[in-house]
């Protein structure tokens, strides 16, 4: 429970698949971004706080992370082989993903449904 003064993770982290089915259907017609990413990642490690400022700016989006291998399940029936990994859901379903921490690559997946940028540092 939030403690007074506590803000709320603009990136969540999902620790079980209920928690992930909990994500999208809290999430609604919002469209869901999920990195999968792990602890030993280095890039994984190094591309937070980038995932943390995409989520400023794409304000109207749900940010959740998920550790390969606390969930590999989930993983494989996604087909996770590359990390990071993100994949993004709009309605409860999969529409698209993109993997590795590439500039740009994140945001044209947005981008291609519909998605821009209109929190802080956004153009909208």
């Amino acid at each position: 429970m939030s403690q007074a003064g506590d803000t709320v993770p603009l990136v969540e982290e999902i620790t079980d698949q209920t928690g992930m089915y909990t994500a999208l259907a809290q999430a609604k017609s919002r469209p869901l971004l999920a990195c999968f990413s792990a602890s030993w990642c280095q890039p994984c490690r190094a591309f937070a706080p980038k995932l943390e400022r995409l989520a400023k700016q794409y304000c109207q989006v749900v940010f959740v992370k998920l550790d390969v291998d606390k969930m590999k399940d989930l993983a494989n029936q996604h087909g996770i082989e590359v990390l990071p990994t993100f994949v993004l859901f709009k309605n409860g379903y999969r529409v698209g993903s993109v993997s590795g921490t590439v500039d740009g690559k994140i945001e044209a997946l947005l981008s291609s449904h519909g998605t821009y940028p209109i929190g802080p540092g956004g153009s909208g």
